[in-house]
């Protein structure tokens, strides 16, 4: 159908890795074990590269505003400076990052006045490119 975006013949043969980076970007298949690799590798490099912050894992929507709804996502990493939260980073996938429970979770950050700030662990989230996010993010 769109084969014209591509330059591909209409009988070619399929391409081995449908992923293969055509345009310097791809997207990989999210697994268990890569979004559990994509959280320890985050959680190094913050750890390496934000040691004057404290960052808190996993922390429930609810310790934000204790009525939000039990299903809002949990805050991957939470960066407090001077006992006060300044920066949510949440992980993310292309099916849920625009669920209701994601959207609760940023809405209650708006409402505490701390930022927020997602990526999707299916995307090559290159070490720099992180880290230069977080930094512009943070105050």
């Amino acid at each position: 159908m769109f084969r014209f975006l591509w330059n591909k013949k209409k009988n070619a043969e399929p391409e081995s890795n449908t992923n293969e980076k055509k345009t310097g970007f791809y997207i990989k298949e999210l697994t268990p074990q890569l979004a559990a690799d994509t959280q320890k590798q985050f959680d190094e490099w913050f750890r390496y590269c934000f040691s004057d912050y404290v960052i808190e894992k996993d922390v429930p929507a609810s310790r934000l505003d204790a009525s939000a709804h039990p299903a809002c996502t949990p805050i991957q990493f939470l960066f407090i400076r001077d006992s006060r939260p300044v920066l949510a980073v949440v992980l993310v996938t292309q099916k849920n990052y625009r669920g209701k429970n994601v959207k609760g979770t940023q809405e209650l950050c708006e409402k505490a006045g701390i930022r927020y700030i997602r990526f999707f662990m299916e995307y090559p989230n290159e070490r720099d490119y992180v880290i230069d996010r977080v930094k512009s993010f943070l105050p």
